[in-house]
């Protein structure tokens, strides 16, 4: 109730982030009963009123998204997307 929203969406979708990031899962902050690091693998959200998913892996951090109006509606099976697990980083220099 705190967070601030306009109708930016990608202003919204940083802060959305954001408060998701304050109770993320780092490595090496707790351990599962098998001596395994817990992480938050991935944090996403979606606008259902234009039918994008977004998504972040604990290996990316940029937003990735997925448009479901941009490919097929009408097929026969469950149409997957392989999760961007590599650092994307934008180079402002190059």
């Amino acid at each position: 109730m705190n967070a601030v929203f306009d109708d930016n969406e990608n202003a919204n979708l940083s802060q959305f982030f954001h408060i998701l990031d304050s109770v993320a899962m780092v490595r090496g902050s707790a351990l599962t009963k098998e001596g395994k690091n817990d992480i938050t693998s991935y944090a996403c959200c979606m606008n259902a009123d234009k039918g994008i998913y977004y998504y972040k892996t604990y290996e990316n951090n940029q937003l990735t998204a997925v448009d479901r109006h941009r490919g097929n509606l009408n097929l026969d099976k469950l149409a997957t997307f392989e999760l961007v697990r590599t650092q994307q980083i934008n180079y402002v220099n190059i």
